[in-house]
């Protein structure tokens, strides 16, 4: 699963939208849901647990939408020329990158899409650019992750 969307009323989060990528679809998911989730060792990607395990934290880097009422908005401030928030849920058959927006629209990326993105300063969570310009994401195995971050210590 996925972290989507952030719900809220007002200046109060009432929930999250998670993307279950077994099943294909939404989630509504309160904070203690997902806390629940997270202490059984579920994944969802894009939260963790504080450090009293007493709550949940979008991870470092991470930027979904506040959705209110029918008003969509950037969590984050966004400094680029795209302003669509996208979520890395799987790989296509030939190895491209397939995500959703915030409105579950599904759309498949290639490399060379994915750099122009992240050259125009788009948002695709779960997707990483290292020192060195070598593109990884969430869904990599978690020894290619670790050799990404280790080469980028190198540095």
């Amino acid at each position: 699963m996925v972290v989507a969307n952030k719900l809220v009323l007002g200046s109060r989060t009432i929930g999250y939208t998670v993307y279950d990528v077994e099943l294909g679809e939404q989630i509504l998911a309160s904070e203690k849901e997902i806390r629940d989730a997270l202490t059984e060792g579920k994944v969802i990607r894009g939260f963790h647990l504080t450090a009293d395990e007493k709550g949940v934290e979008l991870d470092e880097g991470v930027n979904i939408c506040k959705v209110a009422g029918l008003s969509i908005s950037p969590l984050l401030p966004v400094n680029g020329l795209v302003t669509e928030i996208l979520t890395c849920i799987g790989r296509a058959e030939n190895g491209d990158i397939v995500v959703i927006n915030s409105r579950f629209g599904r759309k498949v990326l290639d490399k060379a899409k994915i750099e122009s993105l992240l050259e125009l300063g788009g948002c695709i969570n779960g997707i990483n650019r290292n020192g060195k310009g070598v593109i990884s994401s969430w869904l990599d195995e978690p020894e290619q992750s670790k050799k990404a971050d280790a080469d980028d210590k190198k540095k």
